[in-house]
């Protein structure tokens, strides 16, 4: 799932229920140092796409309703600075600088 935050700044925040690599990630954001139980992944209007720890994806309730949809497989989702495409394998999304990620229930990059 990602919900697009229209800022400012944009954000693009991406979580997966499950995947093969979850428990690797929230052992991460639960370490002392960083002290969070949610783990997901963040893609700003211009940065490069990373892991993202928090208490939860933040946003206004009451000026900001996040709208989610269920991309079909081969489809393309615009949103501001965001593009994201639906596909078997994952979900890929960028942002206008070339920036982004890819998140699957086997394997993630962000770039």
């Amino acid at each position: 799932m990602c919900l697009a935050l229209p800022g400012p700044p944009a954000d693009l925040w991406c979580n997966i229920e499950k995947s093969n690599y979850s428990k690797r990630l929230i052992a991460y954001c639960a370490q002392p140092r960083i002290g969070v139980d949610w783990v997901g992944f963040s893609l700003g209007v211009k940065s490069k796409g990373s892991i993202a720890c928090s208490g939860g994806a933040m946003y206004d309730s009451g000026t900001q309703h996040p709208h989610v949809v269920a991309l079909p497989y081969g489809k393309t989702w615009r949103s501001g600075a965001f593009t994201c495409l639906s596909q078997s394998v994952g979900v890929t999304c960028r942002n206008r600088a070339g920036h982004g990620l890819f998140v699957s229930r086997q394997s993630y990059r962000v770039f």
